[in-house]
């Protein structure tokens, strides 16, 4: 495996890998599982000033969950999401989540044209794809092959038809964009770029040190979409955050 991994980032550095084959399209979401939905859109909307669309009763009924979106104009949304029916599988993997970590971050959604297909070739080459959860509009990544966070992959523009047309028109504009990068901290920078450059497939950058920030970082992009920035920290004793 470390053979493997060191040819790759070495491919990287040296300009042999020029051409990924990707069919993702990176972050258009971010969603983050809570206990108190009402209380969580108000920070959102209220305190925050970002316009957030609650869509709960029609997706109780529909997915068993409380769902919301907040949609700035710039950056990917941010999926505000609450457990609802506790019979329905969302749900109580969302009550699952919180009841082992606390709330906070929940998933990072992608989009695909065939979430279906993609999942086959990201299963064939060594991911932990999930079956197929009952009422689930996308497909999942399991966290313990993505380094800690479950990717869920959902079809080209999913929330068309959700969210009503110039669903902003009506809402000042807020200072605050949406998200523009989603940091992942990883013991091991080269296994988690062959994971995201090779078995995602996503077009990856070359490692390098930001001594600054005392870390050794690389980025995964797409042509549209948020970033995901891969960090290790790279010093003895340097202090290391999310951000």
């Amino acid at each position: 495996m470390v053979d493997r991994e060191l040819a790759f980032v070495l491919a990287l550095r040296f300009g042999a890998i020029t051409h990924i084959q990707c069919g993702l399209i990176l972050v258009q979401e971010a969603g983050i599982a809570v206990e108190d939905f009402a209380s969580t859109i108000s920070v959102f909307s209220d305190e925050l000033g970002m316009p957030v669309f609650d869509l709960s009763t029609q997706t109780v009924e529909s997915l068993g969950a409380k769902l919301a979106f907040c949609t700035p104009e710039d950056g990917s949304n941010i999926e505000i999401m609450s457990p609802g029916n506790p019979d329905t599988p969302l749900s109580q993997s969302l009550q699952g989540f919180i009841d082992r970590r606390g709330e906070g971050h929940f998933a990072l959604m992608l989009e695909a044209a065939d979430p279906d297909l993609e999942a086959e070739g990201l299963l064939k080459r060594g991911l932990n794809v999930l079956p197929l959860m009952a009422g689930a509009g996308g497909r999942d990544a399991h966290p313990n092959s993505t380094y800690g966070v479950l990717i869920r992959i959902y079809p080209t523009n999913s929330l068309a038809g959700l969210l009503p047309p110039g669903q902003n028109a009506d809402i000042p504009a807020s200072a605050l964009s949406g998200i523009q990068r989603v940091v992942l901290a990883v013991r091991d920078l080269n296994e988690a770029l062959l994971t995201y450059g090779e078995k995602f497939a996503l077009p990856v950058s070359n490692p390098v040190v930001d001594a600054k920030r005392g870390v050794r970082t690389a980025l995964c992009s797409s042509p549209s979409g948020g970033v995901i920035e891969l960090d290790r920290a790279a010093m003895s004793g340097a202090r290391f955050w999310i951000e």
